[in-house]
């Protein structure tokens, strides 16, 4: 965190000229991968690479869930029946990475909306069931858990019977940061360049 505060600081460094060129790279990615592209000028060889980054995107973020949070649950996981669920939950979302990878070949196609709701509903029903079984041991499970569980569940349901999130609203967002992102970056060179104020220094001695 630290390296990330003294990176975007406004200190100069001989190094800004790293800023510029990466900031202006982004800024063209960026708005190279806009979903625009796909309806104004289809034809352009740029024009599907958005929708198919956002399934390497979503793929990358499944995978993260996976290890980084999910693989910790079926780890310690003391109820067989809790513990069989959770590998159920991480085998089906591991395939459906595997799915966004393999869309990019024109092999599966998934939709954003349906992958979410599914996670979230495959999660909350797990922790109620856990709950469950829990409650009939001699730990009792947390209500505000239990509570939390429920709330997925209903959430997954209705983004699955509305599907009021689409592909191409997720990458419009996504565009959108990095753009805002990378032009922070961009500026950021400039401000950077330990040459300015020795420019700007010369010209208040001439005067």
């Amino acid at each position: 965190m630290a390296n990330l505060t003294k990176l975007l600081s406004k200190q100069k460094s001989k190094y800004f000229w790293v800023y510029i060129v990466v900031g202006a790279l982004l800024m063209i990615a960026s708005v190279m991968l806009m979903p625009v592209w796909a309806h104004v000028a289809p034809d352009l060889f740029f024009a599907h690479w958005g929708g198919n980054f956002i399934k390497i995107v979503i793929a990358g973020v499944i995978i993260l869930y996976l290890f980084g949070y999910l693989l910790k649950k079926v780890l310690s996981a003391r109820i067989t029946v809790v513990k069989v669920l959770t590998i159920i939950e991480f085998t089906l979302l591991a395939l459906i990475a595997v799915g966004c990878i393999a869309s990019q070949f024109a092999v599966f196609s998934f939709d954003i909306s349906l992958i979410l709701a599914l996670a979230l509903w495959m999660r909350g029903t797990v922790e109620i069931i856990r709950a469950y079984y829990y409650n009939n041991a001699s730990y009792k499970y947390p209500i505000y858990k239990l509570l939390i569980a429920i709330a997925l569940v209903t959430l997954g349901g209705f983004i699955l019977a509305s599907n009021f999130i689409s592909s191409e609203a997720v990458l419009w967002v996504a565009t959108g940061v990095a753009f805002i992102f990378s032009l922070i970056i961009f500026v950021l060179g400039f401000i950077k360049n330990p040459n300015q104020k020795k420019q700007k220094s010369s010209h208040v001695l001439k005067l």
